[in-house]
């Protein structure tokens, strides 16, 4: 009964043991596993062990640790057996030559077939180290593989960087050379046009009352291109000036209604236009440059006077609205072809031009609007656009809103 009992104790003993060694082996190469490694990581993050949370693998098994693997994979079972035999062995108090039925069914059984389930579980987990290895080789590959290109684009990406850099700056260069060979080439027109205006004053009022009409048209047309040349000239330097940055200006409390009076003698003195004028009993002066803020007045009604029929009117209003407090708006309105919905975003762009289909072309530069627009928004302004404005297909007609700031109080006083 002893014996019997001993071989069922060894038998448990053995069993655990097998079972124990057996989770052991796999759990030697669990941790190798990425999302394994993560999760303990991230719990010894939480819990303050780490202060810098990398998701790495406890070790990354290569070929060498593959033939360790598979040298013991069969000395572990191989040792087991021995053992075994050699435990029964002593147990029976077997000599040589003797048959033991009984140990020889025990060493069978705990000396062979354990090491067998051993060396299986030992070649599952082989495989599965085959395979981590071949994936790690071939990660590693890749891996290499990406940094080879990153290291090519970035060179790349590099020489391209200096590529434009240098690209950049030639252009800088010819942007400077191109604004002083236009402020050049203003200064150098604005004296023989300005001598010329002259000339063409003088000889207006100096002609005879008796010289034919023709004469007088002439010249009257001559002063008008000459004043027309003048004024673009002086767009063009100005616009030179605000590219550069150079352009200063001196705004001041200013009157509307006077300013855009004289605006209208000089820029439709030869022309029978009809003006509607709707403005606010009061008008409060505006913190503006009078200089510039004339410019931008003459641009606006000069552009509603070209789309405008001659025998419609041009509307021209002034109020303060409740959104915008603080601020005087003055609208220009025409009874133009108005302007497509998908080209108003443009209309203020440099040299952008619309030519309406349903109206004969109209002669300009395309810098007007622009030059109106940059010098608004100098002026703490702003210029918009609405089209339509009138329920006449054929003449819808444009609005141009253009918003000062009012001057305040203490200001006006200083």
């Amino acid at each position: 009964m002893k014996r019997k009992h001993l071989v069922s104790q060894a038998h448990k003993f053995n069993v655990k043991k097998l079972s124990k060694i057996l989770r052991s082996s796999v759990a030697c190469f669990r941790p190798v596993l990425y999302s394994e490694c993560a999760d303990h990581l991230h719990r010894f993050k939480k819990e303050g062990y780490l202060t810098k949370l990398t998701l790495r693998p406890l070790f990354t098994p290569d070929h060498r640790h593959l033939r360790q693997f598979h040298l013991i994979r069969f000395l572990v079972p191989a040792s087991l057996f021995l053992f075994v035999l050699a435990y029964e062995s002593a147990e029976h108090q077997v000599t040589w030559g003797e048959i033991d039925f009984q140990m020889i069914s025990e060493v069978f059984y705990f000396g062979v077939l354990n090491p067998a389930l051993v060396f299986l579980a030992f070649s599952h987990v082989s495989i599965l180290l085959q395979e981590l290895v071949t994936a790690n080789r071939k990660a590693e590959e890749a891996n290499h593989g990406l940094e080879r290109q990153v290291v090519e684009r970035t060179l790349a990406l590099s020489t391209r960087n200096e590529e434009l850099a240098r690209a950049n700056i030639e252009l800088q260069k010819l942007d400077q050379m191109k604004s002083d060979f236009v402020a050049m080439v203003s200064h150098g027109l604005r004296s023989p046009l300005t001598n010329l205006s002259g000339a063409l004053e003088v000889a207006m009022h100096s002609a005879p009352t008796q010289a034919s009409p023709a004469l007088h048209a002439i010249l009257s047309i001559m002063a008008e291109e000459n004043s027309r040349l003048l004024r673009f000239s002086q767009m063009v330097l100005d616009i030179s000036r605000i590219d550069a940055g150079k352009l200063m200006l001196n705004p001041g409390p200013t009157l509307i209604e006077p300013l855009l009076m004289r605006v209208i003698c000089s820029e439709l003195a030869n022309n029978d236009r009809s003006i509607h004028w709707t403005p606010i009993e009061k008008l409060p002066p505006v913190m503006a440059d009078e200089l510039y803020l004339a410019e931008i007045l003459l641009i606006l009604i000069d552009n509603a006077d070209k789309y405008t029929p001659p025998s419609m009117p041009i509307e021209i209003g002034a109020v303060i609205e409740p959104s915008h407090p603080g601020f005087l708006t003055l609208t220009i309105t025409d009874y133009g072809p108005g302007i497509p919905v998908d080209v108003q975003d443009k209309i203020f762009e440099r040299f952008f031009r619309y030519e309406s289909p349903t109206h004969t072309s109209t002669p300009g530069w395309g810098l007007g609007l622009y030059f109106a627009k940059i010098l608004t928004e100098m002026q703490a302004g702003s210029l918009t656009l609405r089209s339509p404005v009138h329920r006449d297909v054929q003449r819808p007609g444009a609005q141009f809103i253009l918003t000062l700031p009012i001057v305040e109080e203490g200001e006006d006083n200083d």
